[in-house]
């Protein structure tokens, strides 16, 4: 193969634009690349977000750090789930959850999601975790604490990885899974070990 043959190959100018009657429905349209990007974010930040105290600064940018929406309060759980349930919306499926074995499926309402999330948060409430407690949730690790369960002598590098996360950071817990159908949370002490499962 010629060095052309790859340079042709890589340029790719074919398009598949979608369907007339979904693109109507897309919540971004063609325009918005039209805009200055602090022009969308600052509309966007105020007409898809509920702030319970408003942003006064867009953004800040001191490369490589970046502050968005500064001066503002949020709460990202009832952004996501409570505002929804509150708009009348409990019923629509938020997600939809899928298990193994094939077929293990749940849709998984605004309202199903507001339970489960109250559930959980009043365990790690039962647990001592309060406001500005330290935790840590590690959803790519959770199958191996599934696996090894209480067993203190993992050497499973994943393992080990979040153990070690969640004690450089004072953890108190760490949490897995936190679905109805595999919630697992496990207590550690800071050495850092599993000491429980609840």
């Amino acid at each position: 193969m010629t060095e052309h043959t790859i340079d042709t190959m890589l340029l790719e100018e074919r398009r598949y634009p979608p369907p007339e009657d979904f693109a109507a429905q897309a919540n971004a349209k063609p325009e918005i690349y039209d805009e200055p990007f602090e022009a969308f974010w600052e509309r966007e930040g105020r007409e898809r977000l509920t702030w319970f105290e408003p942003f006064t600064e867009l953004y800040e940018w001191e490369p490589p750090y970046a502050k968005w929406f500064l001066g503002g309060t949020l709460n990202v759980c009832f952004n996501c789930v409570d505002r929804h349930v509150d708009a009348g919306q409990g019923g629509k499926v938020a997600y939809h959850w899928e298990g193994e074995p094939d077929g293990d499926a749940r849709a998984i309402t605004y309202s199903d999601l507001q339970r489960d999330v109250v559930r959980f948060a009043n365990a790690l409430k039962k647990l001592g975790v309060g406001k500005g407690t330290a935790t840590v949730e590690d959803m790519e690790s959770s199958e191996l604490i599934f696996i090894f369960g209480d067993n203190p002598g993992t050497n499973h590098p994943r393992m080990l990885t979040s153990l070690q996360r969640a004690k450089d950071h004072g953890a108190k817990i760490i949490a897995v899974n936190p679905l109805p159908e595999v919630s697992m949370m496990r207590v550690i002490n800071p050495n850092p070990r599993i000491a429980g499962t609840f």
